[in-house]
């Protein structure tokens, strides 16, 4: 079976995951699996030899050259590529490892595709984002039963109407989706077969059984090794709660500490950062760029708490690779009182619940934590949570599936 895992993405954290799985598939027999993509990202060095990734703008050149000229629009031509691609090779499954913000040209690029490929999606969380007013209603719609022919009718535009198209259509064999909420979220709004619509982990690996300590992982990061040290990872977004958390420190008068804000910034700025951690309690840390898989992991095991204070709209269906990585570690978390942090927390009883949005909140729990230092979380919970949700799981539940729709 030749199996290829597309990455619409071309780079990014999630690399590690079609590392992972194309390491479970090279280990099956019968299986011929490639990571492919557009074009070359040096981020691709990290983990992949070249031999394991097709470059479709350097294997097709003529084709892709061609489509530029008559397409401006990035997502359309790099799914036109992809089905050039497959017309021309010999690919029983395409995994496209994430779906969620190109469904629209998902439809439009493969609606009247006459492939015997096998397409199947993930998404990873951003379907289930924050949406427009209009929007809101629109998937509303899709909760009542109303006639085919009406659903028919509403243009494949937005995240609701393209996934009803591309399910009702029959163009995506499978999705997978990462949490069990997603999955009642798709199965309640569109008519397919239940088997259609799969649920996996939202996969981790274990960092706590690796022979490092707190210290040693500080000292690699160039981080104080005797503060308590409060980490914020990843993209400084509005919708991470950046701008409460921000608020939180700027108004904060407490036990001192570090905190420390690891990411790429694109809602705030540096002056920002250093405006609001003025106060003398607290000591703060801003590393404002894309950080390399290699140091993820001493992030994570540097930390005394990990803080999440996202808005309302993130969690309720998606999963946080932060929290994960979180579990991954064995560190507590502060996270939103909702979704799917509050299940988890209430699952593993990992850490201080916080409401949404609400700097006052974050404030109190972040002097909570400092004052009575209760970071008695259960190991042991935690460790059979994270075997729960690991890579070969998650790559084994995938797999059966590539295989059941041969």
């Amino acid at each position: 079976m030749n199996v290829e895992l597309f990455d619409y993405h071309t780079g990014g954290h999630h690399l590690e995951f079609c590392r992972k799985h194309l390491n479970f598939l090279n280990n099956k027999e019968k299986i011929n699996a490639h990571v492919v993509t557009l074009g070359h990202d040096k981020r691709y060095d990290e983990f992949f030899q070249d031999k394991e990734v097709k470059y479709l703008d350097t294997e097709h050149k003529s084709f892709y050259n061609k489509i530029t000229n008559n397409l401006d629009n990035p997502r359309l031509i790099k799914l036109e590529v992809l089905k050039h691609h497959l017309n021309s090779r010999n690919i029983d499954v395409v995994h496209l490892m994430q779906i969620d913000d190109i469904l629209n040209e998902l439809y439009t690029v493969f609606s009247d595709h006459n492939l015997d490929t096998r397409i199947i999606g993930s998404i990873n969380g951003a379907f289930f984002s924050s949406r427009t007013t209009v929007g809101k209603v629109v998937s509303e719609m899709y909760k009542y039963s109303l006639p085919t022919i009406l659903l028919n009718m509403i243009p494949p535009r937005g995240r609701d109407p393209a996934m009803y198209h591309c399910l009702n259509n029959k163009l995506l064999d499978a999705v997978f989706v990462p949490t069990s909420g997603g999955n009642r979220y798709l199965k309640n709004r569109f008519p397919v077969k239940k088997n259609k619509i799969v649920t996996v982990p939202d996969p981790v690996e274990p960092w706590y059984t690796e022979n490092m300590s707190q210290i040693e992982a500080r000292r690699n990061l160039n981080l104080p090794e005797n503060d308590q040290l409060l980490l914020f990872f990843g993209e400084l977004r509005e919708s991470k709660g950046i701008n409460e958390l921000l608020d939180a420190i700027s108004g904060y008068s407490g036990p001192e500490f570090s905190l420390v804000i690891v990411g790429s910034p694109v809602d705030v700025t540096e002056e920002e950062i250093i405006t609001a951690c003025q106060d003398g309690s607290v000591n703060c840390i801003h590393r404002l760029e894309f950080i390399p898989e290699a140091d993820v992991k001493d992030y994570f095991i540097s930390a005394d708490r990990i803080i999440l204070p996202y808005q309302s709209e993130v969690g309720d269906y998606q999963p946080s690779n932060v929290f994960q990585k979180s579990c991954a570690a064995r560190r507590p978390v502060i996270a939103p009182d909702r979704g799917f942090f509050q299940n988890r927390m209430n699952q593993i009883d990992s850490g201080i619940s916080v409401k949404p949005m609400s700097p006052e909140n974050i404030r109190s729990a972040i002097k909570d934590w400092l004052t009575h230092r209760d970071d008695n979380i259960s190991k042991n919970v935690i460790t059979e949570y994270v075997n729960n949700q690991s890579f070969e799981r998650w790559s084994e539940i995938m797999y059966q599936k590539y295989i059941g729709l041969q």
